[in-house]
């Protein structure tokens, strides 16, 4: 394996690391804290089909 793909290795596998944390992060930063933050759920019973 020549230099230049090694190091491509090298960055594209920090990238994908680096991309997945994010993402953990973000998902785990996004949960309301409480009920107020969402819109409460509809009835069933008034849905209308």
């Amino acid at each position: 394996m020549g230099k230049p793909s090694r190091a491509a290795n090298i960055i594209g596998g920090s990238f994908i690391v680096a991309l997945i944390s994010h993402a953990q992060a973000r998902s785990e930063s996004d949960k309301p804290n409480n009920n107020a933050d969402r819109a409460p759920a509809p009835d069933p019973r008034q849905i209308k089909k």
